[in-house]
């Protein structure tokens, strides 16, 4: 029986396609993908089973072909800074990991004991600025109040280079 797969890109990698808002698996796999393929396909193309279809959120890249699924996620800055995004209002990890390939794992990685306020998906802020990718975390959201006299939020903080914890930029007085 010939391999009714849709071919790969030449370099062996499949054939993604971003997600959009309303997809399922069946209307992705018949409907979006080109040329359709069945639920069973995008299933096989996708790790080899159906649990993937329970956590599908926009922006997330699925392969529509056999081959290795490329890397999509984000990569470190020239200067060797974290890719970062400031956390939509409103918004959990799904729309975090989704759009840029990762994991609430790879979430973690990235700014468990490094990034300032990271206290996990469940507790995401406003405005919470988020390493998406290895490398230095980003100084967190400047507060503008007048009243903020020390700490890493205070407006015109300018990031460490010698190796310095954002925690102690800008120290309280008596720890305060």
């Amino acid at each position: 029986m010939p391999d009714m797969d849709p071919p790969g890109n030449s370099d062996g990698t499949c054939k993604t396609l971003k997600v959009v808002d309303g997809d399922d698996c069946w209307k992705f796999a018949t409907q979006r993908c080109q040329p359709a393929i069945e639920p069973a396909q995008l299933y096989k193309f996708n790790g080899g089973s159906d649990e993937f279809c329970k956590t599908l959120a926009a922006g997330k890249a699925l392969c529509c072909t056999k081959g290795t699924k490329p890397d999509l996620r984000p990569k470190k800055n020239a200067d060797g800074s974290c890719f970062w995004v400031s956390v939509p209002d409103g918004q959990g990890c799904n729309a975090l990991t989704g759009p840029y390939d990762l994991t609430t794992e790879d979430l973690d990685k990235f700014n468990i004991g490094k990034t300032w306020g990271w206290q996990g998906c469940e507790l995401l802020q406003k405005k919470q600025r988020v390493c998406l990718s290895d490398g230095t975390p980003p100084l967190p959201e400047p507060i503008t109040e007048k009243q903020l006299q020390c700490g890493p939020q205070v407006q015109g903080t300018v990031a460490p280079t010698n190796g310095t914890r954002i925690a102690d930029l800008n120290p309280c007085p008596l720890n305060a």
